[in-house]
């Protein structure tokens, strides 16, 4: 995938929070994309910020992997000391 076929995919038309599949929102001093995903016995979440070029792509095979995600998407963020995450679900 070429640089300006990434910057559409990242880039709402206007109406929206919605890119092409992708979810944009802004978090602290950041704007992130992100998309997330289940099916039976599988659930899965991605994020990436904008400009800083990190993201992280978190795949479980259970029903119950959010909260799984939700560790992993902290120990993550810590670990590189990230911007604040959005987690796959918020409580």
């Amino acid at each position: 995938m070429d640089q300006r076929t990434a910057k559409e995919m990242i880039s709402p038309p206007g109406i929206g929070r919605y890119a092409m599949g992708l979810a944009i929102d802004r978090r602290q001093d950041g704007w992130y994309f992100s998309h997330n995903g289940s099916n039976w016995g599988y659930r899965a979440w991605m994020t990436g910020h904008f400009r800083k070029g990190y993201g992280v792509v978190i795949m479980t095979n259970g029903d119950n992997g959010l909260s799984l995600m939700n560790q992993i998407a902290d120990r993550v963020e810590k670990a590189y000391n990230w911007d604040s995450l959005e987690k796959p679900i918020s409580k």
